[in-house]
């Protein structure tokens, strides 16, 4: 609005206004405060108050007291890309303060998700004191109650969905359980453990160097982009400083996955962190454990950190390798059951991979999938679903179909036997149908502003940039852009790929657009590109292009992507 324009023009330009007023970050009763918090984050200013989270001040006095007793602290993390980091930074602490700490990472095949009674009787036998969980627990009521009956204490701190009646007794650190007064309820789960850590710092701060918290914040920032939290507010400050510590490649082992991945340290996005980095983490916990990854971000001998980085290379190559047959087998599925609001498939398939092959199925159709995986009586399964409907309410009320299940509002983990799969399938199909309008089952792209082809230049980049980092719930923007073609050239094998240049009155701007090679395109068109600005550099020197999504030749249809 042209009134918080003239208000703010001092702070941003009418672009950059007009993109945060899209995305919802700016309203009539936003501060300056607000805004300049917005777009210049600070590390003192910007973080809220760890002692705000239900749970914090209770774990951290029964933490400190089994430290000083001498009791054995077991950390029990999730073995995904969220859970590592967040393990990897609980334990750091722990061992700074002195304490008698080890870890279990369950294994995904053998132990299923979240606490339960197996890794439990194995902590007993190590004797184990106190549990501490990362980034799971907050449904494992009753494991947590058959760990207190053999003599461990458990302090919970998770950032999953809550449920109505298995919310575990005793001590949880969640920042979204009902009554919390904490500002950000969407902390990742390694947040909730750097929150944690946080208050023990501040308990203890003759235990951690200078600027402990800053550096820790590579963990944080990894496991946030990972797990698709909400890039807002507090998180974004997070990932903002997490990208930078990991741009300085101070942790060995990052470093050295960095180079086996022939990642580039100083062009660290979240991007690249969701597709370079936590495949990587993820990957050997998908198929046999996760103690490799975290050796990874622990250890400091660079002969075991190139040891471990290999084999999560490695890992990561058969995982895709995996995802891909499954993939194909699952669309095989979806082909053969025809159109549907909701889709679960079955088959079996590594539990390790179904999580991935449901996100990219539900991104190409755009409906929720539930993918059931593994053999035998008991089946594990992960759901993905679209912004219209929360997947973990729909388990919910078929939960009489379930042994459990636990995760987000989009995405989510289920444990169901052989013979309720067919029963599972037509209880969440009838619930989608009646929940699912066909408005929410339509793909939008929404478009932030349009820019003429002279409006392009690398002083608008850095301005549209101030919205970095871009993420969930915020989205790299999307603009319509207006230009002659004045250069035009196929690419790729088959010419799959479209190279071109638009023209416009002043001057003109490369773009590339993969997947549009069959746009019917030619020199001297005057088009409209639905496109992304991004800097690429070149001998030395940047320069702004568009990354197409869609093209439309003056008077025709618009082609997307393939």
């Amino acid at each position: 609005p042209g009134e918080l324009t003239k208000r703010w023009k001092r702070v941003a330009s009418p672009l950059l206004l007009q993109l945060l007023w899209n995305r919802g970050c700016l309203t009539e009763e936003t501060t300056e405060e607000e805004l300049v918090s917005l777009l210049s984050p600070d590390f003192e200013r910007d973080l809220h108050d760890p002692l705000l989270l239900p749970g914090v001040a209770e774990a951290t006095e029964r933490i400190l007291r089994a430290v000083d007793a001498g009791e054995r602290i077991s950390v029990y993390g999730d073995y995904d890309a969220d859970g590592i980091p967040g393990t990897a930074l609980l334990l750091d602490a722990l061992e700074r303060l002195g304490a008698r700490a080890d870890y279990l990472i369950p294994e995904r095949e053998l132990d299923g998700y979240g606490l339960s009674a197996g890794p439990i009787d194995r902590l007993v036998e190590r004797g184990t004191q106190l549990v501490v969980t990362v980034d799971c627990g907050i449904r494992s009521r009753e494991a947590v109650r058959y760990a207190q009956e053999r003599g461990i204490d458990v302090i919970v701190t998770d950032h999953h969905q809550p449920g109505e009646d298995d919310t575990p007794e005793g001590v949880v650190v969640h920042p979204a359980l009902p009554g919390s007064k904490y500002p950000n309820p969407h902390l990742s789960g390694a947040g909730v453990a750097y929150k944690l850590v946080t208050a023990l710092a501040g308990e203890r701060p003759e235990k951690f160097p200078a600027g402990y918290l800053k550096w820790a914040l590579d963990l944080v920032a990894i496991s946030t982009v990972a797990d698709l939290v909400p890039l807002r507010g507090e998180n974004r400050v997070l990932v903002h400083f997490g990208l930078i510590v990991l741009a300085k490649a101070r942790r060995v082992g990052l470093r050295t996955l960095y180079s086996v991945a022939d990642i580039d340290p100083a062009l660290i996005t979240p991007r690249v962190i969701g597709f370079g980095i936590a495949p990587r983490l993820n990957a050997p916990g998908r198929l046999t454990t996760a103690d490799a990854s975290l050796e990874l971000l622990l250890a400091e001998d660079e002969t075991v950190v190139r040891e471990r980085a290999l084999a999560l290379h490695r890992a990561n190559g058969e995982r895709q390798e995996l995802t891909r047959q499954v993939y194909d087998e699952a669309e095989a599925q979806v082909q053969e059951q025809g159109p549907a609001k909701l889709y679960v498939l079955s088959g079996e398939w590594p539990a390790g991979v179904v999580g991935i092959v449901a996100s990219r199925l539900m991104n190409r159709y755009h409906r929720p999938f539930v993918l059931i995986g593994g053999e035998g009586e008991i089946r594990e399964g992960s759901a993905r679903s679209v912004p219209g409907l929360n997947i973990t309410e729909l388990f919910e009320v078929a939960s009489e179909h379930l042994v459990a299940s636990g995760g987000h509002a989009r995405a989510a983990g289920l444990t169901v036997r052989s013979e309720k799969i067919e029963a599972l399938r037509r209880a969440l199909t009838k619930l989608a149908e009646e929940r699912l309008s066909d408005t929410d089952l339509e793909r939008e792209e929404t478009l932030d502003a349009a820019l003429s082809v002279d409006e392009i230049n690398a002083e608008l980049y850095r301005e549209v940039s101030r919205l970095e980092p871009y993420g969930m719930d915020n989205h790299e923007p999307l603009f319509l852009v207006r230009g002659a073609v004045s250069e035009l050239k196929k690419v790729g094998q088959d010419g799959q790929h479209l190279k071109l240049r638009l023209r416009g009155a002043t001057g003109s701007v490369a773009g590339i657009g993969f997947g549009l090679g069959h746009a019917p395109i030619e020199a001297g068109d005057e088009v409209e590109a639905v496109a992304r600005l991004r800097e690429n550099l070149w001998q030395g020197r940047a320069n702004v292009e568009l990354f197409l999504e869609a093209i439309r030749p003056s008077g025709g249809e618009m082609i997307s992507r393939e």
